[in-house]
């Protein structure tokens, strides 16, 4: 290889990386926060226990009065017996972030959707009406320690 090739792919890899290094600089507190809703989704999508909890803090409750463990006991029921595939949407695009106490504190308004279904090819069920859960959620989170985790979720606005 040429000296020149190579001081070519040389300078191309640090601009991508350098770009790359530059945009997550360029991220919002709302864009952290997103990236936390978005990758909830895709835990549910995967039906990943362990990733659902990484995201939770520890003292994570539901307006119902469900506590961590039991969000967690229920997620595991339904990733790992009652349905083989999940799908999950969220809307609206972008989700609207709302920042409170000085970026410590934030909260989400979002519709979810989600369809599960119990074997390849059988009918899809509407997952959030079997658990009774409306679909237009609040979730509120808090920033700890640089991360973003959820710590409060209300399942049934109106």
């Amino acid at each position: 290889m040429t000296r020149s090739r190579v001081l070519v792919g040389a300078i191309t890899a640090v601009l991508v990386l350098g770009g790359a290094g530059a945009w997550w600089l360029l991220r919002t507190e709302e864009d952290r926060v997103r990236a936390v809703i978005q990758e909830g989704a895709a835990a549910a999508r995967a039906r990943d226990v362990v990733r659902m909890d990484a995201i939770l803090a520890p003292d994570f409750t539901t307006s119902r009065g469900l506590p961590r463990a039991g969000a967690l006991e229920a997620l595991r029921y339904a990733f790992q017996q009652r349905y083989r595939e999940i799908d999950v949407e969220l809307g609206p695009d972008p989700l609207p972030v709302k920042l409170e106490q000085q970026e410590t504190r934030a909260v989400v308004l979002l519709d979810v959707r989600a369809v599960g279904r119990t074997a390849p090819g059988a009918p899809a069920e509407d997952v959030l009406a079997l658990a009774q859960t409306g679909n237009r959620w609040v979730v509120r989170l808090t920033l700890r320690e640089d991360h973003w985790l959820v710590v409060g979720l209300d399942t049934g606005v109106r």
